[in-house]
């Protein structure tokens, strides 16, 4: 799906028959957006129809050489504590079209996704448009009909004999024996190409 961006829309949006029925306020939605940064960044339309974005500064504490040298320091863990010291909105004098969307529970078996384009000039909101509002099978059937066959699948006579003669065990060793070498090899790899080549 890759990184995007957060919008707040505190203009009235163009609701269709169907968006008006949904007891939702329009306003506190947190929509995203591929047009924007997408740094996860929070940015607002405003009722005036200014675009702002809220910055949010902060100040990082990093572990020090000793406590990364500890045994249950995992090598990721680069900061180990994060403040914010400041915080601002700033008005961005976007110039174009940013399209914003959302998926909501329309009913117990349906869902909604909802487009909006929002065309700005240089920084000013021009025209506020639903682009796309379709329908689809809800995503909590979907999960329940997923658990229902996985129960059916368990209940099988095939899926209890493989249980029982330890495919399955034999399959995780063989997939984790597989696993281990690949991460020798790459680690042999990057060896290799820092020293050697």
């Amino acid at each position: 799906m890759g990184m995007f961006s957060y919008i707040f829309c505190k203009k009235e949006l163009p609701l269709n028959s169907d968006l008006k029925t949904l007891n939702i306020k329009w306003d506190e939605i947190e929509f995203q957006t591929k047009d924007l940064d997408n740094c996860l960044d929070k940015y607002i339309i405003t009722e005036d129809g200014d675009l702002i974005e809220e910055i949010v500064e902060y100040e990082y504490t990093y572990y020090s050489e000793e406590e990364k040298k500890k045994k249950d320091h995992k090598p990721w863990n680069i900061i180990k504590e994060q403040k914010i010291v400041n915080q601002y909105t700033k008005k961005i004098d976007f110039h174009g079209k940013i399209t914003f969307y959302e998926i909501f529970e329309f009913s117990d078996t349906e869902d909604i996704w909802v487009d909006f384009n929002a065309y700005f000039i240089y920084g000013k909101l021009d025209k506020l448009e639903l682009l796309e509002c379709k329908k689809y099978k809800s995503r909590k059937n979907d999960l329940n009909d997923l658990f229902e066959k996985n129960k059916k699948l368990k209940n099988s006579f095939i899926y209890k004999f493989k249980k029982n003669i330890g495919y399955f065990w034999f399959f995780k060793k063989l997939s984790k024996l597989f696993y281990n070498l690949s991460m020798f090899f790459s680690n042999l790899n990057v060896i290799i190409n820092r020293y050697f080549v």
